[in-house]
């Protein structure tokens, strides 16, 4: 059987300038691999990031693609907290995947302003 793979990006109010990725970027990805599903995530701010394939090799299952999603954003909103505690593009990048846990819709770019 092949691989399906569910990919979710946080939405971007611009593009970056020519050359540069806009900031900030997150993504979280799930990928069913044989029977399992693996997950990961990866970020970026202008303080740093971090990131990694899902892959059978870091350990991250679920049963579901879905709750795959889930585990990768509160995997992320971990890490981010853990490292940038204080930034606002780390808070954005949180509101954004909490989001992805409950399924709230807001307006990222009104909470960046605010």
């Amino acid at each position: 059987m092949g691989t399906q793979e569910i990919t979710r990006s946080m939405p971007q109010e611009q593009p970056g300038r020519r050359g540069f990725v806009a900031l900030p970027r997150a993504e979280v990805r799930a990928r069913k691999i044989d029977s399992r599903w693996c997950y990961a995530y990866s970020f970026a701010t202008h303080l740093g990031g971090h990131g990694f394939a899902p892959l059978p090799k870091w350990g991250h299952f679920a049963d579901t693609g879905e709750k795959a999603v889930r585990a990768a954003a509160a995997a992320l909103i971990d890490k981010v907290r853990k490292n940038y505690p204080n930034d606002a593009e780390s808070r954005l990048i949180c509101a954004w995947a909490q989001t992805l846990l409950h399924g709230e819709q807001i307006d990222l770019f009104e909470e960046m302003a605010a």
